[in-house]
């Protein structure tokens, strides 16, 4: 005998019913809570997919960037009539989560985690995924933890190769709470990456001609400036499953199911057992982490990080 099934696609508890079977009736949870996602591209864009097809219905997602040609070999979602129009990354996120659940509720900021209303949304969050590799949003996830009572779970890919061979193919993910070490105490901020990143244009000029004028003079011309970063180069295969093992972390750390087995942990994929490595370290006495929690706006003087006036 055939299923009759409805003229009307519905959600139903069906669409979820593996994942119930599995850890039960707290799975109801997911659909009442709100994720919110820093970094909408290669890793942030499966942690989405994973995260609202397994139930969860509300999402904050921000980013201020647009589409770019690069992005369609790791970003879900995106297809290639998105090469044409180049759209916020925001906005194919939104309607990748719309494709799935229609009736899932998505707010859209287009701008910089250090934005003030940025903050805003993201504390009406339940939990928030860091999934950018700049500095500053590290660091400012690390105090929104800290200040606000925020938890997060933060994501970094890192992949090197020599002469075409794959060297390097590693994964970390990071959990940030008002009880453990910040960022800067696990070591994952890059103080001169963190400078480039906020400096001006003109600032950065300046350092450069310095440097190339103690060069002139013999003088080692690193003082002076460090040059850019160099850009991380990664591939669709690493930020699909790091942002996937993320949204598994997330989504059953919301319904109280599991936890981490670390606080942070690296991986290199190309390893024998993968090199799972704890990266754990102790909170630094002289950190304002371990005396700011719950200070929300009053440690806004103790913030590691705050937007440059000369940002837009």
């Amino acid at each position: 005998m055939k299923r009759k099934l409805n003229s009307q696609p519905h959600l139903s508890s069906e669409t979820t019913a593996r994942l119930t079977e599995l850890i039960g009736v707290r799975v109801a949870r997911l659909p009442n809570s709100v994720v919110g996602i820093v970094g909408c591209s290669g890793t942030g864009s499966p942690a989405v997919h994973v995260l609202v097809r397994a139930g969860v219905r509300r999402f904050v997602l921000v980013d201020p960037e647009l589409f770019a040609p690069s992005n369609l070999e790791r970003m879900h979602g995106s297809t290639w009539d998105d090469l044409k129009t180049y759209p916020p990354k925001v906005e194919i996120l939104r309607r990748l989560i719309l494709e799935i659940n229609p009736k899932a509720e998505v707010t859209l900021i287009r701008g910089n985690v250090l934005d003030e209303n940025v903050l805003d949304q993201l504390l009406l969050c339940d939990l928030v995924l860091g999934c950018t590799d700049s500095q500053h949003s590290r660091a400012a996830l690390g105090d929104f933890a800290s200040h606000y009572l925020l938890p997060c779970l933060d994501v970094a890919v890192l992949m090197r190769a020599k002469k075409g061979d794959l060297t390097e193919q590693v994964g970390e993910i990071a959990r940030y709470t008002p009880d453990e070490p910040c960022p800067w105490c696990l070591g994952r901020i890059n103080q001169k990456a963190l400078a480039y990143e906020l400096m001006t244009d003109a600032e950065r000029e300046q350092r450069a001609q310095a440097a190339a004028e103690a060069v002139k003079r013999g003088i080692d011309g690193e003082q002076y400036w460090g040059d850019k970063p160099p850009r991380e180069l990664t591939v669709g295969y690493m930020t699909t499953t790091i942002g996937a093992m993320q949204a598994g972390y997330a989504a059953t750390w919301i319904l109280g199911a599991a936890t981490m087995p670390h606080q942070r942990f690296q991986f290199d994929f190309g390893m024998p057992l993968l090199g799972v490595v704890p990266a754990e370290k102790p909170r630094k006495p002289e950190c304002s982490c371990n005396w700011t929690k719950g200070w929300a706006d009053q440690a806004r003087a103790e913030r590691s990080v705050s937007k440059p006036s000369h940002w837009p």
